[in-house]
């Protein structure tokens, strides 16, 4: 394997002050995190991040904001998010610690080739005291050096990797395949040798890379489940035995109406599965004006939608007279919110903050208020008991009366928080949470809106970034700065963080031992470790926490380790197809029986936007279950009778097969027309049974026919609808 090519760190720091406040001469900044960025080992977002320490003996001033730019760059935050954000840096007591962030994608897309010799890249922080208005600030910057490795392979080195991987019984043997992975990108594969039908392994890797990033060893072999395996210093031989896929249950995924063309797209959705209904809160990218001012098209385009989701029927719609961003439905479907106009383009438009509450079952507004500066509210939620409205405006959370509208209570002014981004209440409506964008998630009494505890959460949480475990005990969060964070909700304790490289849901699974994220992780809920690895869209587990759902257009779904089980095989589907325009918010109830996939937004080039693929109705029709009974070989062939026969929705085929050979399992017709195919595949030597969803055929007598080698079958049986 050919040496490849790095560049090494340089690190620039450069501290200003032009001030004579104290807190700034008392304000201490440490850079965290890696200055060496090697890609692609480091995916195509890694951060830059700073810890900021008040040094001084008093509490921080809470109203300086913070900007960032690459150093000779005249673009502020040219793709460089920064967190906090959409708010000042939070208020710290004496001696007390936070963080400040900001992507680094920007250095990224700035034409970076993999065999470029590349230059040093500075960014620059500017912290602004912003009240009492003056020019009290401070810079700091932070030169990084930005390494390509010229072949798409891991390098080798001077640490060993070594090890053997076993077969479970049943299982054909055949090589692995084995690769080195890090959380954004796998080599070439390892070779392999078989040795008394087992299979060993050797690979190097830089220890200098090692030692600084998480490392994994996959290994993946039809038939059985993919394996992650962290390496680390005092683990570099492994003894591996695969274990057998067990999930049987095949989804079979088909729109329930054709695609629903929509103008724009869907910042949110709400739904209520007792009801089988959502609502669909719009969200066109509102920097898409003409002229500077809102495009007239857009405006008459903005609908917020209510659908019966299990058949596709649109219930109503109200036009909200521009994008939303926030809003929520009851759970029982009766009660609609959101809020609306809560954006500022240039002095053309200045926004009118209003939140409005609308019958669930026609549509018609019961309530509005308007210019109230609380208001002013990226994101709302209705409590459980449907007697409450949390609104999360730029600075605090308040508390409507659901029935009227009437505010109950506000948190303090002086918090600062930003845009609040989440809101979710627990199920007994007792406490709320709230995610901002300070970069902290809190936890809020119900009863008078005090403040039980905070927790910093490195960013803002993502659409569906906050989920609760069955039992109430622990929230994990996604962020929009690509971190994933699981919180004790008793203290706020948090028990493990990890970065992952991109924006990022973070949902549990229906166990509460998983968690699944946007950009494609399962991991451990007990200890964040990787256990899996799947592709980038919105995610899903199955009821029974044995598959992972992923929903970008069309339905993907995955084994936990990560091995692909299927996905939908649908012509025609364009949405989310335009650049931006990713499916943000989706659904699947918690039975797997229906999924809903929207549109963020609907590409548009300089001009009033297109209707396109908006909205996706989805109904899962179970298909073949196929189970292996039991790895004792039998002697002989034997089809077995049906049970039971007849039947209606399923029925059981069980057979043997002493030999490994190839198999078909058909359905014919009385006519002898072939109308299923249930098994098309080589097996091994076993016991065998099919669970049978007939899908293609109505009412009346059947053949089914077992083709094993030589062997052949058929038996009759009868399905009754």
């Amino acid at each position: 394997m050919k040496k490849c090519k790095n560049i090494f760190l340089v690190i620039l720091i450069n501290l200003s002050i032009t001030t004579s406040q104290t807190f700034f001469e008392k304000l201490k900044i440490e850079n965290v995190g890696k200055d060496t960025l090697i890609r692609p080992f480091d995916s195509n977002n890694p951060k830059a991040i700073l810890r900021i320490i008040n040094s001084s003996t008093a509490t921080s001033p809470n109203n300086i904001s913070i900007k960032v730019r690459e150093q000779n760059s005249t673009l502020e935050n040219p793709g460089l998010a920064i967190f906090p954000n959409g708010g000042p840096l939070v208020e710290l007591a004496a001696g007390e610690t936070t963080f400040v962030s900001c992507w680094l994608r920007g250095l990224w897309e700035g034409g970076i080739q993999v065999d470029s010799n590349l230059q040093a890249r500075t960014i620059d922080f500017k912290f602004i005291r912003q009240s009492p208005a003056s020019t009290d600030s401070i810079n700091y910057s932070r030169k990084f050096y930005i390494s390509n490795y010229i072949k798409q392979n891991h390098p080798e080195g001077d640490y060993l990797i070594k090890g053997v991987v076993k077969l479970p019984t049943g299982v054909l043997l055949n090589p692995p395949q084995i690769s080195i992975l890090t959380a954004y990108w796998i080599s070439t594969p390892i070779s392999t040798t078989l040795i008394n039908n087992e299979y060993t392994f050797s690979t190097s890797i830089k220890s200098s890379l090692l030692n600084n990033r998480n490392w994994y060893l996959k290994i993946s072999l039809n038939g059985c489940n993919d394996t992650l395996l962290k390496i680390s210093n005092n683990k570099s031989e492994f003894n591996i035995t695969l274990s057998k896929q067990t999930e049987n249950i095949i989804p079979d995924f088909k729109l329930i109406v054709p695609p629903i063309n929509t103008t724009n797209g869907f910042w949110r959705g709400a739904v209520s599965e007792s009801e089988g209904t959502v609502a669909l809160i719009p969200g066109q990218e509102n920097w898409k004006i003409t002229n500077g001012c809102k495009d007239s098209i857009t405006v008459s385009n903005s609908i917020l939608y209510k659908y019966n989701f299990k058949t596709g029927a649109k219930i109503w719609e109200h036009k909200t007279g521009w994008e939303t961003w926030g809003g929520d439905m009851s759970a029982d479907g009766k009660y609609v919110v959101y809020a609306f106009e809560t954006g500022k383009f240039g002095n053309c438009y200045s926004p009118t903050f209003t939140v409005r509450a609308l019958n669930g079952e026609t549509g018609q507004i019961l309530w509005e208020r308007k210019n109230d500066k609380i208001l002013e509210s990226k994101e709302l939620a209705i409590s459980p008991n449907n007697k409450f409205v949390a609104v999360g405006s730029l600075a605090m959370v308040a508390l409507l009366n659901l029935n009227n509208g009437s505010t109950l209570w506000t948190t303090s002014t002086n918090l600062n928080m930003g845009q609040v981004r989440k809101l979710a209440f627990d199920k007994k409506s007792e406490y709320l949470y709230s995610g901002s964008g300070d970069n902290y998630l809190r936890k809020i009494r119900v009863l008078d809106g005090a403040i039980i505890w905070k927790t910093f959460i490195w960013g803002w949480p993502f659409v569906n970034g906050f989920s609760m475990n069955y039992d109430g005990s622990k929230i994990v969060v996604g962020t929009k700065s690509c971190d994933v964070t699981q919180i004790n909700t008793s203290d706020g304790r948090i028990d493990w963080h990890f970065e992952t490289g991109n924006f990022d849901d973070a949902i549990y699974s229906p166990d509460g031992k998983y968690i699944s994220t946007f950009s494609g992780f399962i991991l451990n809920s007990a200890n964040g470790e990787v256990i899996g690895k799947t592709s980038s869209a919105t995610t899903f587990f199955s009821s029974n926490s044995k598959m992972v759902f992923k929903l970008p257009n069309q339905i993907f779904y995955y084994y936990l380790a990560g091995n692909p089980l299927g996905k939908t095989n649908i012509s025609g589907i364009t949405l989310a197809s335009a650049p931006g325009s990713q499916s943000q918010w989706g659904y699947l109830s918690s039975n797997d029986k229906f999924a809903i996939i929207s549109a963020r937004d609907m590409g548009y080039n300089n001009g009033p936007p297109i209707p396109s693929q908006g909205i996706l109705f989805y109904e899962n029709h179970i298909s073949v279950s196929v189970e292996k009974r039991d790895g004792n070989n039998p002697t002989n062939f034997i089809l077995k009778q049906n049970f039971p026969n007849p039947f209606n929705p399923s029925t059981t085929i069980e057979f043997q097969l002493p030999q490994k050979c190839f198999v078909t399992l058909k359905i014919y017709n009385l006519l002898g027309d072939e109308v299923e195919t249930l098994i098309n595949e080589l097996k091994a030597p076993g016991k065998f049974s099919v669970k049978y969803f007939p899908k293609k055929i109505s009412s009346g007598i059947y053949f089914y026919k077992l083709t094993a080698g030589n062997f052949i079958s058929t038996k009759k049986f009868i399905f009754i609808k």
